[in-house]
């Protein structure tokens, strides 16, 4: 091989080392956040107006798409009909019947 493929082929497993942890350091990081979305997502205030509350549901729907972990639209509205308060039980039965 010729000095310069050396070279190359070298620097290929340094490179690849750097890429590996990168990959799991972005991955744990990915992870976390997912879970803290997961749990902001669970956790939504409910006492807010309806439309600030589906407002602060699309901020952390968007963020999950951010991370690159969208949530399904049918986990989206169950969210939402979970945690709505019970002035809108008749809006529920609409929406679920």
């Amino acid at each position: 091989m010729t000095t310069p493929i050396l070279t190359e082929m070298a620097s290929l497993d340094f490179v690849a080392r750097i890429f590996d942890c990168l990959t799991t350091h972005f991955t744990s990081h990915t992870r976390a956040k997912v879970k803290k979305l997961k749990l902001q997502l669970n956790t939504s205030k409910k006492d807010k107006f309806l439309l600030i509350y589906l407002l602060d549901i699309k901020k952390v729907v968007d963020l999950f798409i951010v991370v690159g972990a969208p949530i399904s639209p049918d986990d989206q509205i169950d969210s939402i009909l979970d945690d709505l308060l019970d002035e809108y039980d008749n809006f529920f039965t609409y929406i679920t019947s």
